[in-house]
Parts: structure tokens; C-alpha cells; sequence
């Protein structure tokens, strides 16, 4: 397997290919197989060669389950530190006033908004009339029922 570097003087490229087939040539002496193969790769031993240590399968089937759970739980936690940094990244970005106007509208608008706030701010919040239509239909059913139970509940409290 002859290299050739052009960017080298020829006179140095010889000197390299001749310094490369010495040390393939030892190699060769010494029987030392160059594997081509990446040296720190290394391959997973078959099942079927572990008959000798049955126990072994067992702990190696059992780890290999426990690092699918670890590894399912550690996704999880992942996903729920990013919603987590999301939600406080949203909550951060609420500014304090008006936001800046990129954009001039093309239309003037009624009221100033300091005075609509002004506006909101003065007007009481409407009260909701409670509903209690089971209660509105027993009062037309038995109208006396009903005014003796509100009697007797404020007996009870009052006392």
C-alpha cells in the first residue's frame, strides 16, 4: 500500500515509503497482525458463549433493563426541566407598562389609554346574582316550608 504525498519532495517520499516497508517488514517478524479494525471499538460477547456463567445472562439481561428505566426516567426529567425553563422564561417577559409601538397604527383611537384604565379602574365590579333555580322551585312549591327553614337557621345562628 504505497502512499503518495505530492506536497512532499520526492526525495523525502522515498525516504518515508522506504521507512514504511521496514516497519511493515517487522511486523511481519513478529507476527503482529495490524488489525484494521478500530482498537477501541470493542464488540458485544454473544449470549450463546456465556454458558459457562448462567448467573452472568441474568445480571447482564437485569442491567441492561435497569438502563432502559434510567434512561426513560432521565428523558422525563429532561422534558420537564424544559417546560419548566419555558414557563419561567414566559413569566419574564412580562413587561411592566405598554409595550413600544413598531408599527405607527393607521388609526387614532377613541380613548387615550391611560384614561380607559382610569375608567375600568373607577366602575365597581358587577356582583352575579347567585342562581339557586332548586331552591326557586321549592319556594313556589311550599312557600311556607321554606320561610319557617330560613326562621330556624337563623335561630340556630343567631343563638
Amino acid at each position: 500500500m504505497k502512499q503518495v504525498n505530492e506536497a512532499l519532495h520526492p526525495a523525502i517520499q522515498d525516504q518515508f515509503n522506504a521507512f514504511t516497508e521496514m516497519v511493515q517488514k517487522l511486523l511481519r517478524e513478529r507476527g503482529i497482525n495490524q488489525d484494521p479494525d478500530d482498537p477501541y471499538f470493542a464488540k458485544r460477547i454473544p449470549v450463546t458463549d456465556l454458558n459457562a456463567y448462567p448467573e452472568l445472562i441474568e445480571t447482564l439481561q437485569s442491567r441492561n433493563h435497569v438502563f432502559e428505566q434510567n434512561k426513560r426516567l432521565i428523558s422525563e426529567f429532561a422534558i420537564i426541566v424544559t417546560k419548566s425553563r419555558l414557563d419561567n422564561l414566559q413569566k419574564g417577559l412580562e413587561f411592566p407598562g405598554n409595550p413600544t409601538q413598531l408599527i405607527k397604527p393607521r388609526t387614532k383611537p377613541l380613548m387615550d389609554h391611560e384614561a380607559l384604565n382610569a375608567l375600568i379602574a373607577k366602575k365597581p365590579p358587577a356582583k352575579r346574582q347567585r342562581v339557586q333555580p332548586l331552591l326557586q322551585a321549592l319556594a313556589e312549591l311550599y312557600p311556607n316550608v321554606l320561610e319557617q327553614q330560613q326562621h330556624l337557621y337563623r335561630a340556630e345562628h343567631l343563638n
